[in-house]
């Protein structure tokens, strides 16, 4: 018996030059666009959450011992440095008691782009962004950087309780980053006539 048979040969030459300007480094001015948008939509994100967790709505609440502190210290808002507005005043909620914002340098370091410290945007290469805490700033109070401080609260510690800072999008942001690289791949196919 004579086999008989078919053999189909596709031609992925265009499929690979595509994948290509896609992956190449440094990316195609489109992808960039893409991954500052990508980057812009994390930040705000992060920002959100960092912002409604620190009014108490997904981290450990403050320690009262802590609470106490900041109503008493020198920290009050409009006090710096001054006498303490005392127990009255304390006992009257007084002071900041949000938490991981009596400075609000790791709320403000989620936005490299306001030249704050200890935040930054990196492009590793491909279709990718990192954003996060890093570098060697320090935080001003103590001798850590923002990043290691960043960390302790992120991993928490035998008596800090962990307070997730980077963590991952919602999927309505992981669906705005579809489009954003759908519009990308589609501008440069078209700037390359694929």
């Amino acid at each position: 018996m004579i086999p008989i048979s078919a053999e189909v040969k596709i031609d992925l030459s265009g499929l690979q030059k595509y994948a290509d300007l896609v992956t190449a480094s440094p990316p195609p001015s489109e992808v960039v666009a893409c991954l500052k948008q990508w980057a812009a939509r994390y930040r705000a994100f992060a920002q959100q959450e960092f912002n409604r967790k620190s009014k108490g709505t997904g981290w450990e609440p403050l320690k009262p011992a802590t609470i106490a502190r900041r109503r008493k210290g020198p920290n009050q808002a409009g006090r710096r440095g001054k006498k303490s507005l005392g127990k009255k005043a304390a006992e009257a909620g007084v002071g900041n008691v949000a938490i991981l914002r009596d400075t609000g340098v790791l709320f403000a370091a989620l936005n490299p782009e306001l030249n704050t410290r200890g935040g930054f945007e990196r492009y590793p290469g491909g279709f990718a962004v990192t954003v996060g805490y890093g570098g060697p700033a320090s935080h001003g109070k103590s001798r850590k950087s923002i990043a290691d401080l960043a960390a302790i609260h992120h991993g928490g510690t035998e008596h800090i309780p962990a307070r997730p800072i980077i963590i991952n999008p919602t999927e309505a942001i992981k669906t705005a980053m579809a489009v954003d690289a759908e519009r990308a791949i589609d501008r440069l196919a078209r700037s390359q006539g694929l």
